[in-house]
């Protein structure tokens, strides 16, 4: 079962989880399920993974079969290396044999009772790749690539011989069999065969749930597909079948995802690879719902799981990820404004909406699980940006101008003044009495707003060009100017602005933000940091997925994608660090904003969704006392910032095996402190700031986690330089 290299995020939830999920104020990353405990080097491309009791095996292509011991998961040990086959697609292990099969090399068996020094029990020849197999009661069930069902007699593993075939008319990428039916992908629709008589198998239906099938796995009476389907595009999309009468398969509910390539099914959760990996909760097959997502990974092929951790397998690499705690943050609750939304602008519990034709409205998210449409004025062009201040809405309204909307009464606005400006009016910051409109063709312009009533332009700076956006900073106001280029402008003299510092980002700029006096622009491609006045570009964070939006709150930055994504960034002024996390909400994302610990998110569809931010970390020396707890506990860290050591102190409840472990913000190991036996009470261990290679640690925020055998502690120190 192994799948091409797609980078890639996956849908993550899209409706309430739990009603804990729903009152929870802020989500903590630190508990959730994407901790990659240790990320290792395989020197091949891993296309498949099986676990057989303490034993890993990875079909690795070229690299051959690679067996690992796992008996400690966190920390596997590479045993051997077999090359016997030119490519290694796939195994199956039953008891002390593993059956291999790639490439055009045929069907290879292994005695791996010794797994150091694996054995060629036997081999068969054949013309077509095997691509996926699955071994039982003597037989060996294979995918053809080129051709489709193919049957194995392995009762006498010195001699393995195909006793029967059966074409698909598309060839086999996958398979899954029960006690009589074997179900073969066939670049299409899934085919059924009886197979009670193995040496002929007969055809007895076909399932079509999508349009390429990628993987199937199988647990009791139920099948998930994972694969493509297109929809007004490519897409990804699970589907669980009921199988118990195999002449009659029933398909459930798909669950659309960004993009799926292989799956397994444990207990009532699918593990999803596809770039990353997503968990999806299937206790009901007929309303699947991802869970949880771990985006930390790169070009990921394959994944199965033992216990309480997933090994995922990808491009030269094997992650080893926690699974225990698998939620992500819930949306807490949606509204269907059925509107082109353009901009939005929280204040308190009010959300305010520059809907394009349908002008402004009002949405009350007091209740975030149950957002309210409470008022909407019609305005006469198209609402493109808004800001609202002392009960009044700033509305940038397209070739209307610049309009003022009274608020106070949310559920009854009116317009109070309005101003014809020169251009199209497409976003608007307020500073005092001033409104400064980016007006398009027509560059900026500063409105007079102390008399609501009769707005008037005081000011105007032509770029020549089209401004689409501006910030303030200050004195400052900065443009984004035909384009791809900044442009900062004067605005001590309101009624005379006058030209900056200026810079080309030779990409498009999409809009801008500003913390503590630097501009943040979001490219076409990236999120770029501009130093003023004298507008450098300072550093970059390269994105995918097609940003549309961002906003900065507290330690994160998130970043509404195109895609569906919505992108989790840390943030230590002034970088932009590592990615987070990617929560997926399916339809393409148009504008996300923060207020409190929520954050607001639209979609193209005009969808308004509302979840928990990203809790923010509390870094103290002394942090303040804490409810007595069991297990063991990180009692302080300091100094905290530090440079270049910091001290750790806990406590255990008893003796027992501890590990202190740092891992940066993408869940990468950087450094083991501590990984043996200790008895019960107080310990101290110290971090110089560098990694388990002696290499210093770049400046940033680490995760310091504590996990002993009853129990696990975490807690956030700051490196600085």
């Amino acid at each position: 079962m192994t799948r091409q290299n797609v980078l890639a995020t996956a849908f993550i939830a899209t409706a309430m989880i739990t009603t804990a999920a729903a009152a929870q104020e802020c989500f903590d990353h630190d508990t959730y399920m994407p901790v990659v405990h240790d990320e290792y080097f395989t020197g091949a491309n891993v296309r498949q993974i099986t676990m057989a009791g303490d034993l890993l095996l990875l079909a690795c292509d070229e690299g051959g079969l690679r067996i690992y011991d796992a008996s400690i998961p966190t920390a596997p040990v590479l045993l051997s290396i077999w090359t016997g086959l030119a490519t290694v697609k796939v195994t199956a292990v039953v008891d002390d044999l593993c059956y291999v099969g790639g490439g055009a090399g045929g069907l290879t068996i292994l005695d791996i009772a010794d797994p150091e020094a694996p054995v060629v029990v036997g081999h068969g020849a054949t013309v077509d790749p095997i691509v996926d197999l699955v071994v039982r009661g003597g037989l060996a069930y294979v995918a053809a690539s080129n051709y489709g069902l193919v049957i194995w007699d392995v009762s006498d593993p010195s001699a393995p011989h195909g006793i029967s075939g059966r074409p698909t008319g598309g060839g086999g990428t996958t398979i899954v069999v029960t006690d009589h039916h074997a179900f073969l992908d066939g670049a299409g629709p899934i085919v059924v065969f009886d197979v009670s008589d193995p040496g002929n198998p007969v055809s007895v239906t076909t399932i079509d749930v999508m349009d390429g099938v990628f993987d199937l796995d199988l647990a009791g009476d139920w099948i998930c597909a994972v694969g493509m389907h297109t929809d007004g595009g490519s897409h990804g999309r699970l589907v669980m079948i009921d199988v118990h009468d195999p002449a009659q398969p029933q398909a459930q509910m798909p669950l659309a995802l960004a993009s799926a390539f292989y799956v397994r099914l444990v207990g009532d959760r699918a593990f999803v690879a596809a770039g990353g990996m997503t968990v999806v909760d299937v206790a009901d097959p007929a309303a699947p719902r991802s869970i949880g997502r771990c985006s930390a990974l790169s070009s990921v092929n394959c994944v199965d799981v033992s216990g309480e951790f997933a090994f995922i397998g990808g491009y030269r690499r094997l992650y080893v990820v926690d699974v225990r705690q698998p939620f992500g943050p819930a949306v807490l609750g949606s509204l269907d404004l059925d509107a082109s939304v353009r901009q939005v602008a929280c204040v308190g519990s009010l959300s305010y909406v520059a809907a394009w034709s349908d002008g402004l409205e009002i949405v009350d998210t007091g209740d975030p699980t149950a957002p309210v449409l409470l008022g909407a004025i019609d305005t006469p062009g198209s609402a493109s940006g808004v800001v609202v201040k002392d009960g009044r809405a700033y509305v940038a309204d397209g070739a209307a101008g610049l309009r003022i909307v009274d608020v106070a009464d949310p559920a009854s606005p009116v317009t109070l003044g309005s101003v014809d400006t020169p251009g199209l009016a497409v976003k608007v910051q307020l500073a005092g009495s001033l409104a400064y409109v980016a007006d398009s063709w027509s560059g900026l312009q500063v409105v007079d707003v102390s008399d609501h009533s009769t707005p008037t332009i005081i000011g105007t700076f032509a770029t020549g060009n089209l401004v689409s956006d501006v910030i303030l900073v200050g004195d400052l106001a900065v443009v984004v100017d035909d384009h791809d280029a900044l442009q900062s402008v004067d605005i001590s003299d309101p009624t005379a602005p006058v030209a900056g510092y200026a810079i080309d980002l030779f990409s498009e700029v999409r809009t801008l933000a500003s913390h503590d006096g630097w501009v943040y622009a979001l490219c076409a491609n990236s999120l770029r940091q501009i130093r003023l006045p004298q507008m450098w570009d300072v550093s970059t964070s390269y994105l995918a997925g097609d940003p549309q939006d961002f906003v900065i709150h507290g330690e994160h930055v998130y970043i509404a994608e195109a895609s569906g994504a919505l992108s989790v960034r840390g943030f230590d002024p002034p970088q932009v660090l590592a990615e987070i996390d990617a929560l997926i909400y399916w339809q393409q994302l148009v504008d996300v904003t923060a207020v409190g610990s929520r954050l607001v998110v639209t979609n193209l569809d005009g969808v308004l969704s509302i979840l928990p931010a990203f809790c923010d970390s509390v870094i103290t020396a002394t942090p303040p006392a804490a409810p007595i707890r069991r297990g063991p506990a990180i009692t302080m860290v300091a100094p905290n910032p530090f440079n270049p050591r910091t001290e750790c102190r806990f406590e255990l409840d008893r003796a027992q095996r501890v590990a202190l472990t740092l891992y940066d913000l993408r869940g990468r190991r950087v450094r083991s402190l501590l990984d043996g036996d200790l008895p019960a009470g107080a310990h101290v261990t110290s971090w110089n700031g560098r990694d388990d290679h002696g290499r210093s640690a770049p400046a940033g925020v680490y995760l310091l986690e504590l996990r002993g055998a009853t129990g696990r502690d975490c807690r956030r120190v700051s490196l600085v330089k």
